[in-house]
């Protein structure tokens, strides 16, 4: 007959060791989850591949940048919205020139969003132009510009 036994001492140790290994399990498992989860994220606005990861607000200028927009910095308005779970006729259309770009509104329903409003500084006054961006968790989901003045007037990349 085989009796194992342990000490207080022995149990002490494997006890640590296992409380050691199992934290440098969590600590490698958060770490690669992370990695996985921080993907780049890009649109496609006329053949050209940009960068859709926010992680400052400069980066919303950037964006406007690389695509020949210069943002004026004195009226940014920014607020939350949640994306719909039903989509109207108006969404359906704004979603389908959002769709060119590589992104589907449909994939954010219910969730909610940041939406960037930027005064477009190169276009003349009376014509008002904006830039609208909304983003989610760090990426940029949708984008257009429109004329404040003429409701509808949205123009996609």
């Amino acid at each position: 007959m085989l009796i194992l036994g342990f000490s207080k001492i022995n149990l002490k140790k494997h006890l640590i060791i296992c409380i050691i290994a199992a934290t440098l399990f969590i600590m490698v498992a958060s770490v690669i989850l992370t990695a996985v989860h921080q993907k780049k994220h890009t649109l496609f606005i006329n053949g050209k591949e940009y960068s859709a990861n926010i992680r400052t607000s400069a980066d919303l200028y950037d964006f406007a940048e690389n695509l020949g927009i210069k943002l004026s910095t004195e009226q940014v308005h920014s607020k939350d919205i949640i994306i719909p779970y039903e989509f109207s006729d108006i969404l359906e259309y704004y979603n389908s020139l959002q769709i060119k770009t590589g992104s589907d509104l449909r994939r954010y329903k219910g969730k909610k969003c940041t939406l960037f409003t930027f005064s477009i500084s190169d276009y003349e006054k009376d014509k008002k132009r904006v830039m609208d961006i909304i983003t989610y968790n760090g990426f940029i989901i949708a984008a257009d510009i429109r004329n404040e003045n003429i409701p509808g007037n949205i123009v996609g990349f």
